[in-house]
Formats: C-alpha cells, sequence, structure tokens
C-alpha cells in the first residue's frame, strides 16, 4: 500500500471516529475544540478534510479532552472505518 493511500484511510478513519465522539457527547466541531483545548481551525481542517491525516500529536490531545485512551480511540469502529475507505478506494481504483 502507498503512503498517500494509508494516509486517506487512516485521515478518514480518524475524522470519523472524532465525529462520533463528538456526537456521543453531544459536540459540534467548536465544542470538540473548546474540550480538546485545541483550536477551532485545527479540528475544522480535520473533519473537513483538509488534512490528509492528523498528526499523532492531535489524535493524542483529542484523546486527552474526550478523556479516553488512545486505545480507545483506535478501537472496532476506528477498524470498520479504515476498512470502509479501503473498499472504497478499491473501487475508485478498478474503474480507472
Amino acid at each position: 500500500m502507498d503512503r498517500e493511500r494509508s494516509r486517506k484511510i487512516l485521515g478518514y478513519a480518524a475524522r470519523h471516529r472524532i465525529l462520533d465522539l463528538g456526537r456521543e457527547r453531544g459536540l459540534t466541531e467548536r465544542g470538540i475544540a473548546l474540550q480538546c483545548e485545541m483550536p477551532l481551525s485545527t479540528i475544522h481542517k480535520v473533519l473537513q478534510e483538509k488534512s490528509a491525516c492528523p498528526k499523532p500529536r492531535t489524535i493524542f490531545r483529542i484523546c486527552k479532552g474526550m478523556e479516553i485512551t488512545a486505545a480507545e480511540f483506535f478501537n472496532q469502529d476506528f477498524e470498520k472505518y479504515m476498512a470502509r475507505m479501503e473498499k472504497e478506494l478499491s473501487k475508485k481504483e478498478k474503474r480507472k
């Protein structure tokens, strides 16, 4: 798997996992930013796909703000999102 493809898959999974965590807590983008003590612009870039894949420190800050461990962040839901994006990318490649 090439590096760009891996970044897309990880970015997609991280984005959706963060959105799940926000929904579970009733948080908007702004609420996530406040909860995690991060700039709204950073959260916005991650959630609006302007960042291919969030940096590890961003993920760890989100984990801390959401009061979960990294293991809880990278759970079965994360793996489900990775598999979904992998499948989607494979379909796009077959069409080419």
